[in-house]
């Protein structure tokens, strides 16, 4: 007796997963041969900059008042709480300095540029709210 083989629904699905695969793969292979190398916030009221360098270890806070620059090792001093966020702090002789970055949408309030997260610093006793988002170099093929 002989069976006639019925086609599997599965072998419909392949085509599309295949073509899914190539379209997506591109972006994604960027992304890990080009990983964030720092992160950049920006806030007003009074205006200010934080710049991460993840390769220097450094976090340089430019304000209207001045600058702070702190330098922290490799293994600190992160403390992840969850997946959404990552705060930042240090203390070095002169300077206290929380970084709090909270992975969600944000909205710049003077350009309305949208970002990839909310940031929020603590420094010396004075606090500064803003947006940010990761730095990731251009991928060349």
């Amino acid at each position: 007796m002989t069976m006639k083989r019925i086609p599997s629904i599965t072998g419909f699905f392949k085509l599309p997963a295949c073509v899914l695969a190539l379209l997506v793969m591109p972006p994604v292979l960027a992304y890990m041969l080009n990983p964030a190398t720092g992160f950049t916030g920006v806030g007003h009221g009074p205006d200010w900059r934080l710049d991460i360098v993840f390769s220097k270890n450094a976090m340089t806070l430019k304000t209207d008042e001045g600058e702070v620059t702190h330098h922290y090792n490799k293994l600190g001093p992160i403390i992840r709480t969850s997946e959404n966020a990552t705060i930042y702090r240090m203390k070095s002789r002169d300077h206290f300095m929380d970084v709090v970055i909270v992975h969600t949408f944000c909205q710049d309030i003077k350009s309305g540029k949208a970002y990839t997260a909310k940031v929020s610093i603590s420094v010396d006793g004075k606090t500064y709210s803003g947006c940010g988002t990761e730095v990731v170099p251009p991928y060349d093929d």
